[in-house]
């Protein structure tokens, strides 16, 4: 069947792993657990670590990549990422393993899935987000958007035409300002190179109309709950959207991509 499968793994600042599959294949979107706990996880869904392709990673920051060396290692996977991801987070590879570059601003094609990387605002070497797609040229994507700071026009048009979408949805402004983190890592985390508040994350779904399922991603533990930001972004969102919440420490609800236009044009 012709789909792609987004399943949270991990989300969240304890780290952050989410799979996707797609035809006979997957892969990762960031390692940031440990691999005894990314083993765990995929046999949670019946899977292995010799079952996926590869890993891709967002950025350097140690929820999001700390776990892939190793991980890599034992199942004999290629990582790749942006060269100035490689380069903030060199120190953390011994070598051995295999190291494939994509640059942000081109798209890439991993056994039929084609992977679109675009910029983000965030406190990275390198950051990006993806969407994707099983045609080079698909009217429709899946899309994964996190740790970023604010919305970009850039942004906007990169996730047009998203009909599915894991979203970050990080905190609570007044939560965050309350909340139990240093005056210093509350500017960085509400700034503009920090993550996106539950009402930075409503304003985008508005401006993507075409979006029908959402997974909110990266939630705070200490600075949003749950609940507070299904209420935020369900009011803002038509309500035939379907929204729920990734969570820390299991898989979450899988999120499914059936590229309806293209089912569209193969029957015509």
């Amino acid at each position: 069947m012709m789909e792609i499968r987004l399943t949270p793994l991990a989300s969240g600042s304890k780290g952050n792993a989410t799979l996707i599959q797609w035809q006979n294949n997957c892969l990762l979107i960031d390692c940031g657990p440990n691999a005894k706990t990314l083993d765990a996880r995929l046999d949670d869904l019946g899977l292995t670590g010799a079952d996926l392709t590869a890993i891709i990673v967002t950025h350097e920051h140690s929820d999001h990549i700390n776990g892939a060396p190793v991980f890599a290692r034992r199942h004999n996977l290629p990582i790749y990422m942006s060269r100035g991801t490689y380069m903030a987070a060199s120190h953390k590879f011994n070598g051995q393993e295999s190291i494939a570059f994509f640059d942000i601003h081109s798209s890439f094609e991993l056994e039929g899935l084609h992977i679109h990387p675009f910029p983000v605002p965030h406190d990275a070497r390198e950051n990006c987000a993806f969407t994707f797609s099983l045609e080079k040229d698909a009217d429709e994507h899946l899309g994964y958007l996190t740790d970023c700071g604010h919305i970009t026009p850039h942004i906007v048009e990169a996730l047009q035409a998203c009909t599915h979408l894991a979203l970050e949805a990080n905190h609570c402004p007044k939560m965050l300002q309350v909340g139990p983190y240093p005056a210093q890592l509350k500017k960085r985390v509400g700034g503009d190179y920090g993550h996106l508040a539950n009402e930075q994350a409503a304003a985008l779904l508005q401006a993507l109309p075409q979006v029908e399922d959402v997974r909110l991603m990266h939630l705070s533990e200490q600075n949003n709950a749950p609940e507070k930001a299904l209420e935020i972004i369900r009011q803002a969102a038509d309500a035939h959207v379907n929204i729920s919440v990734a969570w820390q420490d299991k898989p979450s609800d899988v999120l499914i991509y059936n590229p309806k236009k293209a089912l569209l044009k193969q029957a015509s």
